[in-house]
């Protein structure tokens, strides 16, 4: 759905939505987090003025307003509905840093509110600002339920809520959830779709195992990094500059993510030696979109990930890999979203 667009009556999750509902079942949980820096005015007012400017902005992204409910059983995918008691200060708090706010305090507060789980009984999204003491400097922490958005949907999110687009408020708000008979005949529909597309679909999944056959092998070797994580998270950051690494990418027919892949298997090569482990290679998922251009402003999910060999030992330059089999990804992620 697009951003600033209300569709109509019924508004389902799409199966790829229900695939990360599904998998958010241990800590941490399944959500997307974005950190934004910002220079305000040292004084209560501008973190007024930053509060209202966010609430007033939500109402352009109706799904923000929205919640997940489950459905009664034959009556399809859960739905979207307008929560008739959204309040916007449950999603929104400010934090007042006693000292001057540093880039350890900012990915420390990144770091706990993405691994705090978000409530399923309301919009699945949380703002937090930072404020610094004195140094007119704020830092404000977005994160959403994977369901709502992914990474890209949630760049298209903070189009609306940060660039200064014009509000679009909806005067339907909210709308009355869609009755047992509407949601009955809709769950038909769309089942009739799935078996006319059925045809195609096929020819799209074959087309995926065939392309992806060899990768479904593929296994990662134990190791003391091959473990189940908890909720715990340090977040760091590493700078490079940009110019530089797309240079070295188009030296070596690779892209930045290649790049960026064999700086990550070097560093990791590097800390298991140090603990006494021999890793010639990792395997690693690669997380793919879906999206065709003209589909960036929707929401929700669309992408995939295929596991991908990568070597670990030898020098940068023999790190740097091959693309993953894009085509055969994006097939594979489509021609799944008929069948739920």
């Amino acid at each position: 759905m697009k951003p600033g667009v209300r569709k109509g009556l019924i508004e389902r999750a799409s199966a790829d939505d229900v695939m990360s509902l599904v998998s958010d079942r241990h800590d941490p949980p399944i959500q997307v987090g974005v950190v934004l820096l910002i220079d305000v005015d040292a004084d209560l007012d501008a973190e007024r003025r930053l509060s209202e400017t966010l609430a007033n902005r939500v109402t352009s992204v109706p799904r923000l307003r929205q919640r997940l409910i489950a459905v009664p059983m034959g009556c399809g995918r859960p739905v979207w509905v307008d929560c008739s008691s959204f309040d916007f200060d449950e999603h929104f708090t400010v934090v007042r840093l006693p000292g001057p706010m540093t880039e350890e305090t900012v990915l420390a507060h990144a770091a706990e509110r993405l691994t705090t789980r978000l409530p399923r009984d309301r919009p699945p999204w949380a703002a937090t600002l930072l404020a610094g003491h004195g140094d007119g400097k704020a830092a404000l922490i977005l994160v959403f339920h994977h369901v709502l958005a992914d990474g890209i949907a949630a760049l298209s999110i903070l189009g609306r809520l940060l660039d200064g687009a014009p509000s679009v408020h909806a005067t339907d708000f909210p709308r009355p959830a869609p009755s047992l008979g509407n949601l009955t005949l809709d769950a038909a529909a769309v089942r009739l779709r799935s078996v006319q597309r059925l045809p195609q679909v096929l020819r799209r999944l074959i087309s995926a195992v065939i392309e992806l056959g060899p990768s479904l092998h593929t296994h990662a070797a134990p190791c003391s990094l091959n473990q189940p994580t908890g909720s715990h998270r340090r977040l760091l950051t590493v700078r490079s500059d940009l110019t530089q690494v797309i240079r070295l990418a188009h030296q070596s027919g690779a892209t930045v993510n290649d790049v960026i892949l064999a700086a990550i298997t070097g560093a990791l090569h590097v800390l298991l030696v140090e603990r006494g482990e021999h890793m010639p290679a990792f395997v690693v998922s690669i997380p793919v979109s879906s999206r065709p251009q003209s589909e960036h402003g929707e929401l929700g999910n669309q992408s995939g990930v295929v596991p991908v060999l990568l070597s670990a030992s030898g020098d940068f330059p023999a790190r740097l890999i091959r693309r993953p089999p894009l085509a055969g990804l994006l097939a594979a992620s489509e021609a799944t979203s008929w069948s739920m």
